[in-house]
């Protein structure tokens, strides 16, 4: 309101939000809102601690970092009775929350196209090199981002299981194509692969255009897919083959 932008800041005032963004306290009962010492016998909170980080806190691993070391320090009978707050307990809540859905997500997505492949095509071996070959692509796009950018934004790794979708796709191509056993094997392979190269190219161009957005994580994304793509294309056009011709 209006009273709360005239005159001078109230420093207190700032101190409680800046140490309690969210207003967490006002959730407590009253006699548990004072920053009296604590009494023995109570699990809510009555006392506030501040812990500062020695070295600055610049991406979530540092926060993830910074809150198990604080997590570490706390003796064993009170660890269960102390609430973390701030900045950095949001960020490394929110992104360990983040990875775990997105690895479960990307397990789940990798058992259905696996389930998928050797429902229609009961052949094992092809699918070990093929999810090979997925894993090789994620990796350089994980790999290129993190020289480029010095970090992952979580989001962008999560988004990053494009990938596997588009992925799976080029080779699945390629697999049915050397099951097939067609006569005219390597004129047909020549499209094929010049179809998989385009549409490698244009999906990476096409991703290329976060690189311009304002957003680290957008940044990222495109420069993790676009690479991942081009690898699982010269992978999939030029090393299944290959390996798959038997």
């Amino acid at each position: 309101n209006r009273s709360r932008l005239e005159g001078y800041p109230d420093f207190d005032e700032l101190a409680r939000w800046e140490m309690d963004p969210y207003n967490l306290l006002a959730f407590l009962p009253a006699d548990d809102r004072s920053l009296a010492s604590l009494r023995p016998g109570r699990s809510t909170l009555s006392q506030v601690l501040v812990v500062e980080s020695r070295k600055p806190i610049d991406s979530f691993h540092d926060a993830q970092q910074f809150v198990r070391e604080v997590q570490a320090a706390l003796p064993g009978d009170v660890k269960l009775n102390v609430l973390l707050t701030g900045q950095p307990a949001f960020v490394a809540e929110i992104s360990m929350q983040t990875q775990r859905d997105m690895i479960l997500m990307t397990v789940l997505a990798a058992t259905l196209i696996s389930g998928a492949f050797l429902l229609f095509y009961r052949s094992l071996v092809p699918l070990l090199w093929i999810l090979g070959v997925q894993s090789v692509a994620i990796l350089s796009g994980f790999l290129l981002a993190r020289l480029i950018f010095g970090e992952l934004n979580v989001i962008s790794m999560g988004f990053a299981t494009i990938l596997l979708g588009v992925g799976m796709d080029y080779c699945i191509l390629i697999y049915h194509h050397c099951a097939g056993g067609q006569p005219e094997s390597a004129t047909s392979l020549r499209l094929l692969r010049r179809g998989i190269w385009s549409s490698a190219i244009i999906t990476s161009a096409a991703f290329a255009i976060l690189a311009l957005s304002r957003f680290p994580g957008m940044q990222q994304l495109s420069c993790l897919v676009a690479a991942g793509l081009l690898t699982v294309a010269v992978l999939s056009t030029e090393f299944l083959p290959r390996v798959l011709a038997g």
